[in-house]
């Protein structure tokens, strides 16, 4: 039985419900077959004798409906564990299932998220870091039924089954009775169709939500489905019926050509995203605005107007900012670029931000790790500022939440520029040349401390480019990328499994849709790059600054953007190439080169990856460096 802690895993995949070619048959007769008209759905539901239903209300009565139709499949998932042990039959009904729950996602994630990670959350225990007992919370739903019935089914299995399956028809059944009370507004439908797109190509096609299984493709047509019968309560309000026409072809040619290839290896993920899923969300966003209704008002990481995932200007640089203050933000930036490269700033005056965030270097220093105000050896490697803005905590420990804050805090550090940020603000505020700059920025020549680190972060947070070969060809440059770059994203995507926790199209491990929280992984890093008989590297990571149990030598998901300028890599540098860097993916990482780690949380099983495979990999991989 896998890991019970591992987050992602992969299996052979070998078996199967149905031949290939019943299957492709099958899926492309539902194919034809799901798209249920505005109209049929609205004559299964109760009429109301008092006034016209408005649309909410009636996709109110229906999710109710579509709760009570998945907790009916749940229930014959326990019942099939109770009459039999027959792998297909159980694989079967569990597959059954999911489908169920991936009919209403849209709408469970956006009203009951707390639910929705208990129905479909990663199987790996959690702890909360403010909880003095550190009590570890297991995980539920349908990712741990999943390890106990995949790949194959076990008789010694089946108690723990069923007792996962009750705990999933009790967190359905609680589904149903919170669900009654929902009030939805249109404006909220529409972010959260778009979200479930944005969730389907982030997580769903990754096969992040179905990791051992791998029959992610199968449920493609589920949540289009969803979201096409969905649109269509709307039909009366949008004006532009050819903006409806072409959804209705767009959504039905995607759904036509997942059927086609429901292989999760094979699967071209670069097509169907490029065809069908950008152009979908261009087309939410015009029947939206055909419909007039207004956009979700939210402060969030993506903007609720954003037809994709890769539209970079619908990124806010400030949303993780300690105060939204975007007020003299160029004024700002500029002081905090003259701050980035003073040296005054540390404890002797002899080394600056850019000592070890070199711009030529992609604003990481190329050492292994890191070198202090005495050129002493740091703990860790430096990471790339760029794009430093775009996750929810900082340094690789995560144990920092806000730029401002890590600034202040490598200040201050003995080990790195052994001063303060009053004791800067003092030497800064001693030189004319900063006069104008802080009187620009803040009002005042006298710059304050906390200024300073604002205004440095002001200047990090404009070094948020997402303007590589790989952005240029999700916005419709198809000459930004060559066919080998192609394939290294489709396995970035997909058999190498690297999407499933360097999350598109920000590559880090800040997870998408509602881009709220950075995650971070225990990968049972080596000290020396060696691929036998390795010897774990002493860092603890995580544990460092939470001291919880389960945060040992857990470290955070670092961006992958710009990677090919920031060698060595790994927390500690232990790797020099990305050549090397995926060896230790493909081989299970550290549980692949001898690294004994009972909660490793990246798969343990090797990826299998060929030469050629490795080299298309490490082809994308250098895409992603940002145009400056």
């Amino acid at each position: 039985m896998p890991n019970k802690r591992t987050k992602v895993r992969s299996t052979d995949g070998n078996l199967s419900l149905f031949t290939d070619n019943f299957m492709k048959k099958a899926l492309l007769l539902l194919a034809s077959l799901v798209f249920v008209s505005a109209a049929t759905v609205l004559c299964k539901l109760p009429k109301n004798d008092t006034h016209t239903p408005l649309t909410t209300e009636i996709l109110q009565e229906k999710y109710l409906q579509d709760i009570l139709a998945l907790q009916k499949e749940v229930q014959k998932l326990q019942v099939t564990l109770q009459s039999s042990t027959d792998t297909n039959l159980i694989q079967q009904q569990f597959l059954q299932a999911r489908k169920a729950y991936k009919r209403i996602e849209f709408l469970v994630e956006l009203y009951n998220p707390v639910l929705a990670k208990g129905i479909n959350g990663a199987a790996i225990d959690e702890v909360e870091e403010d909880d003095p007992l550190q009590k570890i919370v297991p995980p539920s739903g349908f990712q741990v039924i999943e390890e106990l019935i995949f790949p194959t089914f076990s008789i010694e299995n089946q108690a723990l089954a069923l007792q996962e399956t009750g705990i999933l028809l009790s967190t359905v059944s609680r589904l149903h009775k919170t669900s009654a009370y929902n009030q939805m507004t249109d404006s909220h439908i529409f972010d959260a169709l778009r979200l479930e797109l944005f969730r389907l190509v982030a997580l769903g096609i990754t096969g992040f939500d179905m990791p051992i299984a791998q029959r992610s493709m199968t449920e493609i047509d589920e949540v289009l489905t969803s979201i096409y019968n969905t649109v269509h309560l709307y039909e009366n309000k949008i004006a532009d019926k050819k903006a409806i026409e072409k959804f209705d072809t767009t959504l039905k040619n995607a759904i036509a050509f997942a059927a086609q290839n429901t292989d999760f290896n094979s699967f071209d993920r670069m097509t169907f995203i490029q065809q069908f899923a950008n152009p979908l969300g261009e087309q939410l966003v015009i029947l939206q605005n055909s419909a007039k209704i207004a956009f979700f008002q939210e402060k969030r990481l993506l903007h609720s107007q954003a037809s994709s995932l890769f539209s970079p200007q619908f990124y806010s640089s400030y949303y993780f900012a300690a105060e939204q203050d975007t007020n003299n933000v160029v004024a700002k930036a500029e002081l905090g670029e003259k701050l980035f490269f003073e040296p005054l700033i540390s404890g002797n005056n002899s080394v600056s931000c850019a000592t070890c965030h070199q711009p030529q270097k992609g604003f990481a220093d190329g050492q292994k790790v890191g070198r202090g105000i005495h050129q002493q050896a740091l703990l860790r490697n430096t990471p790339t500022l760029l794009n430093v803005a775009l996750q929810a905590n900082l340094f690789a420990d995560s144990r920092v939440s806000y730029l401002e804050d890590q600034i202040a805090e490598v200040i201050a550090n003995k080990e790195e520029m052994h001063s303060s940020a009053e004791k800067a603000a003092q030497k800064i505020n001693q030189l004319p040349v900063y006069q104008t700059l802080n009187e620009n920025a803040f009002g005042n020549k006298t710059l304050q401390p906390r200024q300073l680190s604002e205004a440095i972060a002001a200047y990090l947070r404009k070094l948020t480019l997402l303007n590589s070969r790989f952005d240029h060809y999700m916005q419709g440059d198809h000459t930004a990328l060559n066919s080998i770059e192609i394939q290294g994203f489709n396995l970035f995507m997909g058999k190498a499994k690297c999407a499933t926790c360097h999350f598109v199209p920000l590559f880090n491990g800040t997870v998408p849709p509602d881009f709220s929280k950075t995650e971070a992984e225990i990968l049972g890093v080596p000290a020396k790059p060696t691929f036998n008989n390795a010897t774990l590297d002493k860092d603890t990571g995580k544990f460092m600054s939470t001291k919880v149990h389960l945060h040992q030598f857990a470290f955070k998901t670092p961006t992958l953007r710009n990677v090919a300028q920031t060698a060595p890599y790994m927390h500690n540098g232990v790797y020099q190439t990305l050549t090397e860097v995926i060896e230790f993916y493909n081989k299970g990482g550290g549980a692949g080169i001898g690294i004994d780690l009972a909660t490793q949380t990246l798969p343990t099983d090797p990826l299998n990856l060929t030469e050629k495979e490795k080299i298309a990999l490490v082809s994308f991989l250098e895409a992603l460096d940002d145009e400056r």
